[in-house]
């Protein structure tokens, strides 16, 4: 199931070509918001809300780093990985949920409106590997 889902991406993405589709722009204060969420969660990971124990939310977030225009989308996704890096992160992106690709579609489809985004991410507090594992 997984190799078909990165094959499906994949040939979603060759299939784009439209030279009239505009690039996304990187926002650095999204990503600060979110590296605030993400780093609030890394060190209490016991919730899993966007709205964080603190009570920040995804405006507030927003709004503390920039100015907010339009609608804003936040996405988390919480899951076990022995390791992470930038290609494990965009295959993630592509093939999120294996079935609708939801955010896949809504950041690189011909139909998307969404112009911006910003990204962070986090570990749990704790994690270390077992040298006592093959």
């Amino acid at each position: 199931m997984g190799p078909q889902r990165i094959e499906d991406s994949n040939n979603f993405l060759q299939n784009l070509k439209d030279p009239n589709m505009e690039p996304l722009n990187w926002s650095e204060g999204l990503s600060l918001g979110s590296a605030s969420f993400v780093y609030e969660w890394s060190h209490d990971p016991t919730y899993y809300s966007l709205n964080s124990k603190s009570g920040s939310t995804t405006m507030s977030r927003a709004k503390a780093n920039g100015i907010v225009t339009g609608k804003i989308v936040e996405t988390a996704f919480y899951y076990k990985s022995y390791s992470v890096d930038v290609t494990d992160m965009i295959r993630f992106i592509l093939t999120n949920d294996g079935g609708t690709n939801n955010l896949r579609d809504s950041l690189i489809d011909k139909e998307s409106t969404f112009t911006t985004m910003g990204g962070a991410w986090a570990h749990k507090i704790g994690c270390r590997m077992d040298p006592n594992l093959g």
